[in-house]
C-alpha cells in the first residue's frame, strides 16, 4: 500500500532508497584533504546498480563547482542530458546509463574538503532531498524524453535569468521558474527523500512540512498578488533608480507609480527577448536564414511562437495577472499534493516501560 500510495502522489518506488544511496556513496568519496583549487576541478565516477521505479542505470558522474565567496554556502545542484531539436521541434533527449550530478558551492578561498563533507553531514535532509529532486528529473527524462520546445524555453529563461538588482523583481521571475511543470513534477519526491531520511513522525510532520525551504516557497506563490509584486517594487526605489541612472533611463519626471510601470514593461520586454533569443539559437541550423528568415514547416513553428510571446501585445498588467493566477494555483495544488504525503510519516512508537530505572539509564546513555 505505501508503493502505490508514493506513486499516486508522484514519487516512483525506489527513488528515495537510491538518493539516500547515492548520498552516502558521495559522502564517501569527498576529498577531506583537497583545497580550493582541487575542489574547483573535483569530478568522480561511481558505479553500481541504481534503481528508480522499472529503470536502472549503473554510473553516476560527480562533480563539484566551487566559486569564490566570502562565506560557505550550497547554491544548488544540477543535473544535466544532452539533447538534440527532432523534426517536429521538439527537444529529444538521450538515454543514458549515467546520471551526472553536480553539488554547486561558494565559499572563502580557505575552503577545503572537511567543509563540504561536514556541510553535507550537518545538511543531511537537504542534500537527501536534492538528490531525490534531480532524480526525478533524470527519470521523468527517461520516462517522456521528448519535450515541447517553447516549455523548456520557459523553463530554462527562469531558472537562469535575473532583472538587475532589484528583488521583487527577481522573486517574481523565481516563481515563474518554481511554477513551471518541470519542477513541479519533482517536489513530492524532494519531499518523501526528506521525510524518509529524516525519520519524521507524524507527530512532527506539521512542523517539518512547514520549515522546509520547499513549502515556504509554495506558500509565497499562493500568497502572491500583482500589488505586493508593485509594493515590493516601491520598496527598492533605491535599487529602481539606481538601475534607471546606469541604462541612461530618464525618471526625472515621473512618478513613483509611473517608475514601477516602467519597470515592470522593461521586465516583460526582456523576458520577451530573452525568449525569443533562446529559441532562435535552438532552430536556426543556417546563417542564411538569420538573415532572410524561415521557409517551410520551421516559419510555421516560428511564426506561431512569436505570436504566442505577444499574446498580451501591450498589456502588460495582463500578463503579471495572469502568471501571478497560474503561480498561486500551482503554490496552492502542491501544498496540497504534498501535505498528502503525512501518510508516508512513521508511526510514533508507543512501549510499556516495566523497569524504568534501567529503561532510563539506556535511554540516557543513547542520548550521549
Amino acid at each position: 500500500m505505501r508503493k502505490e500510495f508514493n506513486e499516486a502522489l508522484g514519487v516512483p518506488s525506489g527513488l528515495v532508497k537510491t538518493a539516500q544511496q547515492i548520498y552516502d556513496e558521495i559522502l564517501n568519496i569527498i576529498p577531506k584533504n583537497a583545497d580550493f583549487d582541487e575542489l574547483e576541478d573535483f569530478d568522480e565516477t561511481l558505479r553500481g546498480d541504481y534503481r528508480i521505479n522499472d529503470e536502472t542505470f549503473n554510473k553516476i558522474e560527480f562533480d563539484i563547482d566551487l566559486e569564490s565567496y566570502d562565506k560557505f554556502v550550497l547554491l544548488g545542484a544540477a543535473t544535466s542530458e544532452s539533447s538534440k531539436l527532432n523534426s517536429k521541434f521538439q527537444v529529444q533527449q538521450r538515454i543514458t546509463n549515467t546520471f551526472r550530478i553536480t553539488f554547486r558551492y561558494a565559499g572563502p578561498d580557505t575552503t577545503n574538503g572537511e567543509d563540504i563533507y561536514q556541510h553535507m553531514i550537518d545538511n543531511k535532509l537537504e542534500y537527501v532531498g536534492t538528490l531525490a529532486h534531480e532524480l526525478k528529473h533524470f527519470y521523468d527524462g527517461r520516462k517522456k524524453p521528448v519535450k515541447d520546445l517553447s516549455g523548456r524555453v520557459d523553463y530554462v529563461v527562469s531558472s537562469s535569468k535575473s532583472f538587475a538588482n532589484i528583488d521583487p523583481v527577481n522573486e517574481f521571475i523565481h516563481y515563474l521558474y518554481y511554477s513551471n511543470v518541470i519542477e513541479s513534477l519533482v517536489r513530492p519526491s524532494e519531499i518523501a527523500a526528506m521525510l524518509d531520511s529524516g525519520q519524521i513522525n507524524k507527530k512532527d510532520f506539521y512542523t517539518f512540512l512547514t520549515s522546509t525551504r520547499t513549502y515556504k516557497r509554495l506558500n509565497d506563490m499562493r500568497n502572491f498578488s500583482y500589488e505586493k509584486l508593485r509594493n515590493g517594487i516601491k520598496d527598492n526605489m533605491s535599487n529602481v533608480k539606481h538601475v534607471f541612472d546606469v541604462n541612461d533611463i530618464d525618471y526625472s519626471n515621473m512618478t513613483e507609480e509611473q517608475i514601477v510601470d516602467e519597470v515592470l514593461e522593461l521586465l516583460l520586454s526582456n523576458l520577451r527577448n530573452w525568449k525569443h533569443d533562446m529559441i532562435m539559437r535552438q532552430i536556426i541550423t543556417n546563417p542564411l536564414e538569420a538573415l532572410f528568415g524561415f521557409t517551410g514547416e520551421k516559419e510555421v513553428f516560428y511564426k506561431n511562437y512569436v505570436r504566442s510571446l505577444n499574446k498580451f501585445g501591450d498589456d502588460y498588467k495582463k500578463f503579471y495577472e495572469y502568471e501571478i493566477k497560474k503561480m498561486n494555483y500551482v503554490g496552492s495544488k502542491m501544498i496540497k499534493k504534498i501535505a498528502k504525503l503525512y501518510d508516508m510519516a512513521h508511526d510514533l512508537q508507543v512501549e510499556s516501560i516495566i523497569d524504568w530505572q534501567v529503561w532510563k539509564l539506556i535511554n540516557e546513555n543513547k542520548r550521549q
